[in-house]
């Protein structure tokens, strides 16, 4: 097995990072959704603000541990259920690239730079993943149904691209064939995405379904339920629709055929708006309505649910938590115009 490289929590991130003391009871498997190295994660994830955390990065030279395993992480998205304060949580490296969209602005899938470039990265880190899993199941002695996925804690299509590439099972077989257990009669060189059919193509006219997420969960802007797009790759349960304004992934489950790639239109395509943002802020308050104050932005209760529903906001109340994501967004100079 690779290296495992330990690197402390800051004393002063702990309360955020790992608050309580945990007995394990189970591994919950992740992917990173980047492209960044073990240490390049769990160096971010040390020196940011964030109530995100996790045990091990792993990628395909080494595995870096973050947080001890007898306090928890925030990894599986179910607050203080039983991922987040029983689970040790192990992120794979290297599973998604993005580059910019027409926009300039916009992050999109790059599958091609993907491929090329971190796909081997991604298979040995996955691997190297897999055998530490083998590694705790033996230490804490488990069997192979303590291994879980952050999807089965809070719904979000986590681990991404080990379940669309390669299929849950074929991860633990990896798992098993490590413990020297008897895998599954499978072909593990036929990946899920090749057996796996749908009914949306490269072409295809689109919808996105109300209250759909991006492919990553991530909270999308209303306008974008109102229009039309094209597909513009489909790979296993992902498809990438090509727009401005948009230039995301999506389940296919979560779109709907408007016009078929080989009929004629059904429906005229809509004109998509180029997404606006406002301007960075650049101040140190932490109140959301200075901020937009200081950018001369109207910051009324009224308008600020305006805003927050553009940016995927959908039930806005006014909570200091809505305020937080919001004027991180506008620091980051990310905040879309209504």
């Amino acid at each position: 097995m690779v290296a495992i490289r330990k690197v402390e929590c800051p004393t002063n991130k702990i309360g955020i990072k790992c608050p309580y003391k945990m007995t394990p009871t189970r591994i919950v498997i992740h992917n990173t959704a980047s492209n960044g190295s073990a240490q390049a994660e769990i160096a971010y994830m040390h020196r940011n603000g964030n109530t995100v955390s996790f045990h091990f990065a792993v990628d395909d030279n080494e595995i870096v541990q973050g947080l001890d395993l007898n306090r928890n992480g925030w990894h599986a998205g179910d607050g203080n259920g039983k991922g987040n304060r029983e689970g040790i949580g192990i992120e794979i490296c290297y599973s998604y690239c993005w580059k910019l969209a027409a926009d300039g602005k916009t992050k999109i899938a790059d599958e091609k730079t993907w491929k090329s470039k971190y796909k081997d990265k991604f298979e040995k880190a996955q691997r190297n993943a897999a055998e530490l899993t083998a590694k705790l199941l033996k230490d804490y002695g488990w069997g192979i149904e303590k291994v879980t996925k952050h999807q089965d804690y809070s719904g979000k299509h986590c681990p991404h691209r080990t379940l669309d590439d390669y299929g849950w099972d074929y991860f633990l077989n990896l798992v098993k064939g490590f413990m020297g257990e008897k895998t599954e009669t499978t072909d593990t060189a036929t990946k899920k995405e090749e057996t796996e059919t749908t009914s949306i193509k490269k072409g295809c006219k689109v919808k996105v379904n109300k209250g759909a997420k991006s492919y990553n969960g991530v909270s999308i802007a209303a306008f974008v339920y109102n229009n039309v797009y094209t597909v513009d790759e489909v790979k296993g349960s992902r498809a990438v629709l090509d727009k401005n304004g948009i230039c995301t992934a999506f389940n296919v489950k979560d779109l709907t055929i408007v016009e078929d790639a080989k009929t004629t239109t059904k429906e005229p395509v809509a004109n998509v708006p180029v997404v606006e943002y406002y301007p960075k802020y650049s101040g140190d308050s932490k109140s959301l309505v200075d901020a937009l104050k200081s950018l001369k932005i109207d910051a009324s209760f009224n308008h600020r649910k305006e805003i927050a529903k553009a940016n995927g906001f959908t039930d806005y109340t006014g909570k200091a938590a809505e305020n937080s994501k919001l004027r991180t967004l506008l620091k980051n100079g990310k905040l879309i115009k209504e």
